[in-house]
């Protein structure tokens, strides 16, 4: 547990030295501004979309920024020779990545609704949905050793992940689209700020999330293993 900590702390300083947690709190700070300026009855769209594209989403965009770098720079293949195991370099950045987009998720949700909404959903859907693109981030940048191949992975994450919104949006009605955990995400962030949902919907979005999440951490495992090093 002191080795898993102090992996958590060096993560973290990572995370600063890259800018990542500067950008972060600029971004947040903006849309915190936005929020305030542009306050208005019935912009729960407009701030679940802003909250799930940035703080949650771009989990998977900084992911391959910091194993980019750590594999520009040696650290990985250090790995297979000192006592860290693959399972807590992943879940060491996973956490700190996804504590970073809960802060800035509560800031900004609480600067547009104050404590008009249920807490429980939406740390739920921000938590392990920012789970769910790091360790996507991790399985797209295994294979790859530029930021540039990187770009070219983007799409393959986010195209599949964005359909759910067609559903968001009533645009259409399908039962298809609830294959993509992102539609568990979806349901779980407009239940927190007010949606009605069946029962059965509720408990498909708090079970399907965490479920793909882990079979999203097998699959980052699995490639990290396999290819990371290579």
């Amino acid at each position: 547990m002191k080795r898993f900590t102090a992996l958590l702390k060096l993560d973290f300083l990572l995370i600063a030295r890259n800018n990542i947690l500067t950008i972060s709190i600029i971004i947040t700070a903006l849309y915190i501004a936005a929020f305030k300026l542009l306050a208005m009855e019935g912009a729960d769209v407009l701030y679940i979309i802003l909250i799930f594209t940035d703080p949650v989403m771009l989990g998977f965009m900084f992911t391959g920024v910091l194993v980019l770098f750590e594999k520009m720079s040696g650290t990985i293949k250090a790995i297979w020779v000192s006592p860290v195991s693959p399972d807590a370099y992943l879940w060491s950045k996973a956490l700190c990545l996804a504590f970073l987009a809960l802060i800035c998720s509560v800031a900004m949700i609480i600067a547009a609704k104050g404590f008009h909404f249920n807490m429980m959903p939406f740390v739920w859907t921000v938590l392990f949905s920012s789970l769910l693109f790091v360790f996507l981030g991790y399985a797209g940048v295994s294979k790859v050793n530029t930021f540039n191949q990187y770009v070219l992975v983007l799409p393959l994450a986010f195209m599949p992940a964005c359909l759910p919104f067609l559903n968001f949006f009533e645009l259409t009605d399908w039962l298809i689209w609830y294959i993509f955990p992102t539609q568990a995400s979806l349901i779980l962030f407009d239940y927190a700020l007010g949606g009605v949902y069946e029962s059965w919907e509720i408990i498909y979005a708090y079970a399907y999330l965490p479920l793909c999440t882990f079979f999203a951490w097998m699959l980052a495992r699995r490639l990290f293993v396999n290819n990371i090093n290579k």
